[in-house]
């Protein structure tokens, strides 16, 4: 199966590489709505057994002169941790892939969206060496004070893994925390705060030649959440927060006909934003 997706963005060269396929249960993505009414919603789409497929990916984007890294997938490691009260062998493929490419240590910039296992894993291998340690890594500071101070360990054994290996040891890398609303990083991409899902989640918007890709990390799970803005899934942590996020990143990216890249929609989560009589809907980029 395909793992890597290349396309441009005016003169941005950009590569989407599948990390690894998880699948969660309806009950995840659906939290307040029966069971019964979102498996009837799902009949469209891609549902195996009761599970929903859920790619984890990252983006790279080549500029004429840099290297740039949105997320660093779940990481490849043998030691088996418990996920959702089952005993799993994390084999993300980011890693492996970005080695066999000639690309690892040519990485400029990683843009951690937020800090969740499968956006922030694959930052130390299993023998603690930084896979990234020529790279400025940036992250928003909410993301960082909620996971560094604010955080109770104990609640996920995954959750915790990662910010005991992956996370607290970035304070003795390159690392720029931001707190700006929006902040461009090389011309032509800009960070969004998109807090909800997490306080510090970051979108990453890109635009050259006029042409535009909106990032939107896990701004949504599923292309029902763009249907239905009012069913939740149980891994936001601030529902209205998150709403009011969704809200803006959907005007904004309808209003300039913007394609987008949604993490967990089907690989490679390429599509946009449609509107009628106030109801919005994904559209795939064939």
């Amino acid at each position: 199966m395909k793992r890597l997706h290349s396309f441009k963005v005016g003169n941005f060269k950009c590569t989407l590489f599948k990390d690894f396929l998880y699948r969660y249960r309806i009950t995840d993505y659906f939290q307040n709505v029966s069971t019964e009414v979102a498996v009837q919603a799902l009949e469209k789409f891609s549902v195996i057994e009761g599970m929903i497929p859920s790619p984890y990916v990252a983006l790279l984007v080549e500029t004429d002169d840099k290297k740039i890294l949105v997320d660093t997938g779940v990481g490849k490691r043998s030691q088996i941790l418990e996920f959702k009260g089952h005993q799993f062998r994390f084999e993300g493929q980011l890693i492996p892939d970005l080695i066999a490419n000639s690309l690892l240590d040519k990485i400029d910039k990683v843009i951690l969206t937020h800090l969740h296992p499968d956006h922030a894993g694959g930052l130390f291998s299993e023998d603690k060496k930084c896979l990234f340690s020529n790279s400025e890594i940036i992250i928003h500071q909410a993301e960082w004070d909620y996971w560094c101070r604010d955080y109770r360990m104990g609640s996920s054994p995954l959750f915790d893994y990662t910010i005991q290996e992956q996370v607290n040891p970035l304070k003795d890398q390159y690392l720029t925390l931001i707190d700006k609303p929006e902040l461009e990083i090389i011309p032509g991409i800009n960070l969004i705060h998109i807090p909800g899902h997490t306080p510090g989640q970051l979108a990453v918007h890109l635009n050259s030649n006029g042409e535009n890709l909106l990032y939107i990390s896990d701004a949504w799970l599923h292309p029902l959440h763009i249907e239905h803005l009012d069913w939740r899934n149980v891994v936001d942590l601030d529902h209205e927060l998150a709403n009011k996020s969704k809200l803006r990143l959907l005007n904004m990216a309808y209003d300039n006909s913007m394609l987008l890249q949604t993490f967990h929609f089907d690989f490679p989560g390429l599509g946009r934003i449609d509107k009628l009589n106030n109801n919005w809907s994904w559209v795939i980029e064939e």
